[in-house]
């Protein structure tokens, strides 16, 4: 039996889609839309139950308009999970595994005790493996990188709320719990 699977966008570089995909074969797609339920946020059909069902009259320019308020206004909550969530892709995945380091090699002697000779050499891997994963975060994580990846979220969830893309639509909750709020205002 063959599994496809579907995922939110969240905040998913580009990179961390091709490699989500990659990895499942091509049985994943990756929303374009920050979550399932931004597919719901569609001015036109707001304005109709604001207009037919609450008796706000409204239309979907008036909706849009309404939405970036809200986008804007939660920007920084955004802003600050975007950056997290990027962090963590950087710092969770780590690799420590050694391949066939010491496969089918004993490490016990024939009276029950560790050989220190392949302790040590186990130790020394490990150590190496270790120094290594902490220069290349320090190095993706570095002031400069920070900043870099502090820009490009900004420049995305900036184009996303000026209308240059679309595909975010970030926080649909967050919509929905505003909107819940401020319906008869729409």
């Amino acid at each position: 039996m063959e599994f496809y699977l579907i995922r939110d966008h969240d905040f998913l570089t580009e990179q961390a889609i091709q490699k989500y995909t990659a990895h499942f074969s091509g049985r994943m797609y990756v929303l374009k839309r920050y979550h399932i339920e931004n597919y719901l946020l569609d001015e036109d059909v707001i304005a109709k139950v604001q207009t037919d069902i609450f008796g706000n009259s409204t239309n979907a320019a008036a909706v849009k308009e309404k939405l970036n308020t809200i986008a804007r206004r939660i920007l920084a909550e955004v802003l600050r999970d975007m950056v997290a969530f990027r962090l963590n892709l950087i710092y969770r995945p780590q690799d420590f595994s050694l391949e066939d380091f010491m496969k089918d090699s004993g490490i016990l002697d024939s009276s029950g005790e560790f050989i220190t000779e392949k302790v040590e050499q186990f130790m020394s891997h490990f150590k190496n493996k270790t120094e290594t994963i902490t220069t290349d975060l320090v190095e993706k994580t570095g002031q400069e990188a920070l900043e870099t990846l502090i820009t490009d979220c900004k420049e995305e969830l900036r184009q996303a709320v000026i209308g240059e893309d679309e595909t975010i639509y970030f926080g649909a909750l967050s919509y929905f719990y505003a909107l819940s709020r401020e319906i008869p205002k729409i």
